[in-house]
C-alpha cells in the first residue's frame, strides 16, 4: 500500500527544495524515463530499497512528520568499550577480518524547529547533501553528508573513498588512518575492475568543520553504456568499507552480531535518480533520527589493528559535534 513521504533536500550548489511523494519498498528497480525519483536504502545487504515517486513540489509549511516510536539506541560509553574490545580481538585473531566500522548513538533534546535546523545545516555545510526525510515506514531523519556513493551523468560515473579521519589540528596522518582509506580504495578499484570499467583516480582531502578526511575520487567518462550498471550499483556497491569494513560480508556480519542497536537508515544511502540522465546518491552519515521529543545522532569510526578505544570514542564525539550546535 502506498504511503506519503516528505523530502526537504539541498544538493551541493543547488537551492533547497521540498517534495511530497509516494513511498514503496521494492526489489525491482524499474525507473521510468523523464521522471525523477528519490531512493532510500537502509543499512543491510538485502536487495530492496524505498522508492519515492510522483514527487510534487510543496511549501515548507506543508512538510509533515512521522516519528518512529521504537528507536534502537546505543549511548553508553561502557557498552561501546565492550563491543570495541570484542571486535578488536577478532581483528587481531587469524579470522581474516581487517577493518570494522563500529558506531553508536547520542540522544539529546530535539531542535524546536526542524525546518530551521535543516536550513542551518544548509548554510553551515554548503558542500554536503543536506536532507530531511520523513515517512511512516522510516520515521524522520536529517543529515548533512559529505560522502558521494555515486553520481551519474548520461555517460559518466563518479564515486569516492572517504575513510581516514583526523582533527585538523593534528599534524600528520597516521598509519591507522591510511590503512583505513586503503581498504576503501582497493574495494572500489576491485568493484570497477570486475565491471570492466576504465577509471581515473585523484587523491585529495575533504574538510568538514574541524574534521579532515582522506579523499580519493574515482571517475568514469565517455561510457555510452554506463546506465546498464545502475542495478549493480544499487544492489552490490554499498555498504563500502568506509561505513562497514573489510572484507565487506565478514565485517557486516560482525557489526550485526556485535552492535547493540539497529542502524536502520544510518550508513545506508539516499538521493535522486532521473533514469539515464542523472543520479545523485549519497551515503547517509553525519545524520540523526528525530522523535517527538529527542534527536538521536549517529556516528562511527573504523577499527583496525592500529585502533585505540578512547581515540575511537573521541572521533565519534567529534563527528556528532558537527551537527550538534
Amino acid at each position: 500500500m502506498e504511503q506519503e513521504a516528505f523530502i526537504a533536500s539541498r544538493l551541493p550548489g543547488k537551492e533547497p527544495v521540498y517534495y511530497r511523494g509516494q513511498i514503496n519498498y521494492s526489489e525491482n528497480y524499474i525507473f521510468a524515463k523523464d521522471a525523477t525519483v528519490f531512493v532510500v536504502k537502509p543499512f543491510h545487504l538485502d536487495r530492496g530499497l524505498y522508492i519515492i515517486n510522483r514527487l510534487e513540489e510543496i511549501n515548507s509549511n506543508d512538510f509533515a512528520y512521522y516519528y518512529n516510536t521504537d528507536i534502537s539506541m546505543q549511548n553508553s560509553q561502557d557498552d561501546y568499550h565492550t563491543v570495541f574490545q570484542n571486535i578488536y580481538n577478532e581483528i587481531l585473531s587469524d579470522s581474516g577480518l581487517k577493518k570494522v566500522v563500529l558506531s553508536r548513538t547520542k540522544t539529546l533534546d530535539r531542535p524546536d524547529d526542524l525546518i530551521n535546523y535543516y536550513h542551518t545545516l544548509c548554510e553551515k555545510f554548503p558542500n554536503c547533501f543536506v536532507n530531511l526525510f520523513s515517512s511512516k515506514a522510516t520515521g524522520t531523519w536529517i543529515g548533512a553528508s559529505p560522502e558521494v556513493l555515486f553520481k551519474m551523468g548520461e555517460h559518466s560515473l563518479e564515486t569516492m573513498a572517504l575513510a581516514g579521519t583526523k582533527n585538523k589540528q593534528t599534524e600528520n596522518w597516521g598509519n591507522k588512518e591510511q590503512d583505513e582509506q586503503k581498504f576503501v580504495v582497493d574495494y572500489i578499484k576491485h568493484f570497477f575492475e570486475n565491471l570492466n570499467l576504465d577509471y581515473d583516480i585523484k587523491h585529495e582531502y575533504l574538510h568538514m568543520g574541524n574534521i579532515e578526511h582522506l579523499l580519493t575520487k574515482f571517475s568514469v567518462k565517455n561510457n555510452m553504456q554506463i546506465w546498464n550498471y545502475l542495478p549493480e550499483l544499487l544492489n552490490n556497491f554499498a555498504p563500502t568499507p568506509a561505513v562497514c569494513g573489510y572484507p565487506k560480508e565478514q565485517a557486516y556480519n560482525t557489526i550485526i552480531q556485535n552492535e547493540l542497536y539497529k542502524r536502520e537508515l544510518y550508513t545506508g544511502f539516499w538521493g535522486y535518480i532521473n533514469n539515464e540522465k542523472s543520479a545523485d546518491i549519497y551515503v547517509n552519515l553525519r545524520c540523526a533520527q528525530v522523535s517527538e521529543k529527542e534527536i538521536i545522532y549517529y556516528a562511527g569510526g573504523g577499527i583496525n589493528e592500529g585502533s585505540e578505544v578512547q581515540q575511537e570514542w573521541g572521533e565519534t564525539e567529534m563527528k556528532i559535534g558537527l551537527l550538534n550546535f
